[in-house]
């Protein structure tokens, strides 16, 4: 069976089941928007795990870094040309206060957001409303009231990447269960589809996913998410992209 758990804020994507699985071509990655010295990268739900790793390997590449936290984390401690902000997602106000923040700095090259809540098993009968509600709030209104906020603040031609995960891919799901996040997950699918055709002349957007993180060692599924990023550009297709570069149906 496969499931998603989460310790210590760490998604941990279990092993799928051999029947249903199948073989997904991988891209080609060339370098069209490279994170360097000329950007600016903003990395929503940034304090632990895969956000923290992303700050890091962000601050490694040279690129100015924005990131955002709930309350004080270790993102304090690292070093480089970084700039920590407060954010809850589920918090109207809150977004509108980064989005205030982020006036008084560059224009926004890469926009990475990687908040979310994890909800794990749960058969049809067990699922209930306010596990819906809950789970929604975060997973996809948190993005679009995040997006809606901060869109006047990217660059144009820059790239929106959204951490999502492979169980809101409809035709990877295996077995069932964990109706609310993997309603929520693709949902966030078709809200991502939706930005890339509205501002499909202004930004980039592409859907990542980490990996079997515990499987897969963190720094590699950052690398591979980031190498994702910086093969996208404005005239690259929506694409749902394995940290191993394979395409993953959404």
């Amino acid at each position: 069976m496969c499931v998603e758990i989460t310790i210590n804020n760490l998604l941990i994507e279990m092993a799928p089941p051999k029947r249903g699985a199948t073989v997904l071509k991988k891209e080609k990655q060339p370098l069209r928007s490279p994170i360097d010295s000329s950007s600016t990268v903003l990395v929503v739900g940034a304090s632990r795990n895969i956000g923290l790793q992303l700050v890091r390997q962000c601050l490694a590449l040279g690129a100015r870094v924005i990131g955002t936290e709930r309350t004080s984390s270790a993102l304090h401690r690292l070093s480089g040309n970084k700039h920590i902000l407060k954010a809850d997602v589920t918090d109207g106000e809150s977004i509108e206060q980064l989005a205030e923040s982020l006036e008084n700095e560059s224009p926004i090259t890469h926009f990475i957001y990687n908040a979310g809540m994890v909800q794990v098993g749960g058969s049809l009968h067990t699922a209930t409303v306010q596990q819906m509600q809950s789970v929604y709030s975060v997973n996809t209104v948190g993005f679009v009231r995040t997006i809606q906020a901060v869109i006047k603040n990217l660059a144009a031609e820059a790239v929106i990447a959204v951490v999502g995960s492979r169980m809101g891919s409809i035709s990877q799901n295996w077995y069932g269960e964990a109706y609310a996040y993997r309603a929520s997950k693709a949902a966030l699918n078709i809200i991502c589809k939706g930005i890339s055709v509205e501002y499909e002349d202004q930004f980039a957007v592409v859907m990542l996913h980490p990996g079997r993180i515990g499987s897969v060692p963190l720094t590699e599924g950052v690398q591979g998410m980031l190498n994702a990023v910086q093969a996208t550009d404005i005239d690259s297709e929506f694409r749902f992209v394995n940290y191993n570069a394979e395409l993953i149906p959404w």
